[in-house]
C-alpha cells in the first residue's frame, strides 16, 4: 500500500486515534493461523501525535510461529530518536519490549504563552518492560539535564518507577538550583489508582525564581524545607488528603530578613484546608495566622491573622513605591471562598509612602482601617504632605464588586513640580466603582513661585499626546472635576519677575487624558531681563480646549529704553507663539528689536560702532562680554546691594566720543515707584538719574536728571487704540 493516509484508516475502523500521517507498507506472510511465516515494513511520514509533529516512524516486524517481533521501531522528531525492539509470544501472551529516546530537546515541546514558564533542557527516557499485558513489570527512568526554567538555569532531575504486581513505585530526586527535592510513592494500577507520595523539601530559595519571572525591581533569598504527605486517588483528585510541615523558613527580602518562630503546619482532609499554625518574625515584623478553608463545596472561610508588620515590606510588591512606618492588625476573614467577610481593626502609625512619578508623598500617617463584613471604614487617618496637613476618610465596599468613597482635606500643602512650587489648601472627594469613578473637589492656591530655570514648553502637549490612552487602564476609568483657583489677589515671584493676578482653572477629563478649561489673568507685574524692567500692562493665560492641555497666551509687557516706550506681546498656543514690538514714538520692528537688544536703533548702532571702531572697540565682543558679565556679576551685586537689577557696558561710548565702562542699576521701591541710576566708570560727573512714578495704570510721571546734569519731567498718558 502506497500514500495511504492513518486518518482514513481510523475512521473505516471507527476510532479516534491521535496518530496522523502518511504511510508506505509492504507485508507478506504464509503458513497456517498457528504457524504463520512472513513480515512488514512500515514507514510513516509528516504526521502528528497527540498534537505534536514528528518527522518520520519506522517499523519493521517478523512473523515467526507464534512468536511477533517487532525487530525495528524508530521515530524521528526535532533532533530527537526513539528506538524500540520488542516480541510477543501468541500462545502464552507474554512479551519482552524497551524502547529508549535520546536527544529531545524540551524547548520543541508546547510552551506557556507567558515567557516567564518558559522551559528549556534536554530530555532522555527509557523503558523496559516484560510479562503479560494483565500483569506486566515496567522499569522506567526519565532524565532532565541542563534544565532551564523561564531563562534561568535550574539543574537536573530524574525519575524513576517500576511496577511490581499491580502497583507502580516511583521515586524522584534532583539537583535542582531552586531546590533540594525527593520524592517517594506507589499507586495502584486498578480502579481509582490509590496514590501516596512523600516530598521532602530541603534549601528551596525564591531568587531563581525572581530571576525567571523577571522581578528586576526585588532582591531576595530563602532558605526553605519541609516535608509533604499525600494520599488520595488519582482519579477523583478533589478527594486527596494530606498535611505539609514547613521546619525550616527563612527569607530575605530587600534586606528584610523573615523567619518562623515555628513550624509551618497545614493539612487538607476532605477538601477542608487547615492552617494550623504559622508564625512570621522579623524587623518590626510579627505576624501570626491560622484557620481553615473549604476548597469543594460550600467553600466555607474561617481564618484569622493577627500581628505587625514592618511598612518597608510593601517596596518588595511595587518597586515605584518607598515606604516605612508600622501597621498592627487584628483581621479575621469568614463567609465563603468566593465571597469573604472580614472583620477587624488595622491601626496605621507613622507611616510613610512615596510613589516615583508623585512630585509629593506622604508621611507621619497615623489612624485606623475598619473592616465590617464587607466594609472598610478609614478612621481617623491624618498625616502630612509636602509640610501641611492631609486628612483622610471613607469607606470601601468591596462584595459584589467594589465601591469606594472617599476624601481628603488637606492644608497648607507644598506641591514642587517641574521648577513651580505652590502651596494650597484643598478638599477632595473619590467616589465610584472600579470601572466609574469620579475625582472633584476644590483646591485654592495660596501662594506660587516660578524658579528661574522653568521651561514652560514642557508643559505643552507633544505629539505623543495625541495617541488615544488605553480605554481599559486604570487611569481611563477616573473622571476628573477638579477646581483650581486663589486668592483674589495671588502674588508670585522669582528671580525675574514679581507679578499679581488670580488663576481660575477647571480640570476635566480622565487622568489618562486630562484637559483643562479656565483661565489665569495676571493683573500687574514686573520682569527683568538683560538689565531691562518690563511691566506688565495686560496678562490673560486661556484654556479653552475640552480634549486636551492647550494654554493661549495673550500678554502685553511695556518697557522703556532711551525715549522710546517699547510694549512687547506674545500671543498664541505655545507651539505658535506669536511676538509683536511696537514703540511710541513708532519705530519699525527691527528697530525695537535693535532698541531692546542693544540699547539703540539700527541707525544710532550704525553711528555707535563707528564710533567704537574708532576707538579700536568691537560692538559684537562688547555685547557678548557684557552679557557674560551680567551674568555673572548681575545677581551677586544685586543681593550686596539689593538693588532690582544691574546692567554693565563694558565700553560705553559717551556723547563726548569717549569710551568707559557703564554700570545702570535699577531698583523698584515700590510696586509703582522704580529709580534708575547710571554712571560712568571714568567719568562720575556723567550720572544719570531717574525716577518713575505710576499714578495708575496709564498714567505715569518721569523725573529724569541726564548725564549732561539737565533736569526734566515728563507726564506719560498710555492709551491703547483697538
Amino acid at each position: 500500500m502506497q500514500n495511504g493516509s492513518l486518518a482514513d484508516v481510523w475512521a473505516l475502523t471507527g476510532q479516534n486515534v491521535p496518530f496522523t500521517g502518511t504511510f508506505n507498507l509492504q507485508a507478506h506472510a504464509g503458513g497456517t493461523l498457528g504457524d504463520l511465516n512472513g513480515g512488514a515494513n512500515l514507514n510513516v511520514v509528516g504526521g502528528a501525535i497527540e498534537g505534536q509533529h514528528y518527522h518520520s516512524l519506522i517499523a519493521d516486524v517478523n512473523l515467526a510461529g507464534q512468536d511477533v517481533n517487532l525487530t525495528k521501531l524508530t521515530l524521528l522528531q526535532d533532533g530527537g530518536t526513539v528506538e524500540g525492539n520488542g516480541t510477543y509470544h501468541l500462545k502464552t501472551g507474554t512479551f519482552l519490549a524497551n524502547l529508549d529516546g535520546t536527544n529531545f530537546e524540551l524547548s520543541h515541546f508546547p510552551q506557556a504563552k507567558d515567557p516567564r514558564l518558559s522551559v528549556a533542557g534536554g530530555l532522555k527516557f527509557d523503558a523496559h518492560a516484560s510479562g503479560t499485558l494483565e500483569s506486566p513489570s515496567i522499569l522506567a527512568g526519565v532524565h532532565l539535564r541542563n534544565l532551564v526554567l523561564g531563562g534561568q538555569p535550574a539543574g537536573t532531575l530524574e525519575v524513576i518507577a517500576h511496577t511490581q504486581g499491580n502497583t507502580a513505585y516511583f521515586t524522584a530526586q534532583n539537583s535542582l538550583t531552586t531546590a533540594r527535592l525527593q520524592v517517594k510513592g506507589q499507586t495502584a494500577l486498578h480502579d481509582n489508582f490509590d496514590t501516596q507520595a512523600n516530598i521532602v523539601l530541603t534549601e528551596l530559595n525564591i531568587a531563581p525564581f525572581l530571576r525567571a519571572f523577571h522581578v528586576q525591581s526585588v532582591s531576595g533569598n530563602s532558605s526553605i524545607g519541609g516535608t509533604i504527605n499525600l494520599a488520595g486517588p488519582l482519579r477523583q483528585p478533589k478527594h486527596f488528603s494530606g498535611d505539609a510541615d514547613i521546619n525550616q523558613f527563612a527569607v530575605n527580602l530587600q534586606g528584610i530578613a523573615l523567619q518562623a518562630a515555628g513550624p509551618i503546619r497545614a493539612s487538607l482532609h476532605n477538601g477542608v484546608l487547615n492552617l494550623t499554625q504559622a508564625h512570621i518574625t522579623g524587623p518590626d515584623t510579627n505576624m501570626e495566622v491560622s484557620g481553615a478553608a473549604a476548597l469543594t463545596g460550600t467553600q466555607d472561610l474561617a481564618v484569622t491573622a493577627q500581628g505587625s508588620i514592618n511598612m518597608k515590606l510593601a517596596q518588595t510588591f511595587e518597586p515605584d513605591i518607598t515606604s516605612s512606618g508600622h501597621v498592627d492588625f487584628n483581621v479575621n476573614a469568614s463567609g465563603t471562598i468566593t465571597q469573604p467577610l472580614f472583620s477587624g481593626r488595622v491601626h496605621v502609625t507613622n507611616v510613610a509612602l512615596a510613589l516615583k512619578d508623585l512630585p509629593n508623598g506622604i508621611s507621619k500617617l497615623n489612624g485606623n482601617l475598619i473592616f465590617d463584613q464587607n466594609r472598610l471604614q478609614v478612621q481617623d487617618l491624618v498625616g502630612t504632605t509636602g509640610g501641611g496637613q492631609l486628612k483622610l476618610g471613607g469607606f470601601l465596599i468591596y462584595q459584589q464588586g467594589i465601591y469606594g468613597d472617599f476624601t481628603a482635606t488637606g492644608k497648607d500643602i507644598r506641591v514642587r513640580y517641574l521648577g513651580i512650587s505652590a502651596t494650597a489648601d484643598t478638599t477632595m472627594h473619590l467616589q465610584g466603582s472600579q470601572n466609574n469613578m469620579l475625582l472633584s473637589g476644590n483646591v485654592q492656591i495660596t501662594r506660587f513661585i516660578i524658579g528661574r530655570n522653568v521651561d514652560f514648553a514642557s508643559f505643552a502637549s507633544g505629539p505623543s499626546a495625541q495617541v488615544p490612552p488605553d480605554p481599559n487602564a486604570p487611569s481611563s476609568h477616573v473622571r476628573l472635576d477638579v477646581h483650581i483657583f486663589s486668592a483674589p489677589q495671588l502674588d508670585f515671584q522669582n528671580s525675574y519677575a514679581q507679578l499679581a493676578g488670580s488663576v481660575d482653572l477647571r480640570i476635566r477629563g480622565t487622568v489618562a487624558q486630562p484637559a483643562i478649561l479656565g483661565k489665569i489673568s495676571i493683573t500687574d507685574g514686573t520682569a527683568n531681563f538683560a538689565g531691562t524692567t518690563y511691566r506688565l500692562q495686560r496678562g490673560q493665560i486661556f484654556f479653552t480646549n475640552p480634549v486636551m492641555i492647550q494654554p493661549i497666551i495673550d500678554i502685553d509687557a511695556t518697557t522703556r529704553v532711551e525715549e522710546y516706550d517699547v510694549t512687547i506681546g506674545l500671543h498664541g498656543n505655545l507651539s505658535q507663539l506669536t511676538p509683536t514690538f511696537r514703540s511710541e514714538p513708532p519705530l519699525p520692528p527691527g528697530d525695537v528689536i535693535s532698541l531692546l537688544a542693544l540699547g539703540r536703533t539700527q541707525e544710532e548702532q550704525a553711528l555707535y560702532s563707528q564710533q567704537e571702531q574708532s576707538i579700536g572697540a568691537d560692538s559684537t565682543t562688547n555685547a557678548l562680554l557684557g552679557g557674560a558679565l551680567n551674568a555673572a556679576v548681575g545677581s551677586r551685586v544685586q543681593k550686596l546691594f539689593g538693588g532690582g537689577s544691574v546692567k554693565i557696558d563694558p565700553t560705553y561710548v559717551g556723547t563726548i566720543g569717549s569710551s568707559s565702562a557703564r554700570i545702570t542699576v535699577s531698583q523698584n521701591i515700590s510696586r509703582n515707584v522704580q529709580v534708575t541710576y547710571a554712571t560712568n566708570v571714568n567719568a562720575t560727573a556723567q550720572q544719570l538719574i531717574q525716577a518713575q512714578v505710576d499714578i495708575t495704570q496709564s498714567v505715569s510721571i518721569l523725573a529724569v536728571r541726564d548725564e549732561a546734569g539737565v533736569f526734566s519731567m515728563v507726564l506719560k498718558v498710555h492709551k491703547r487704540y483697538r
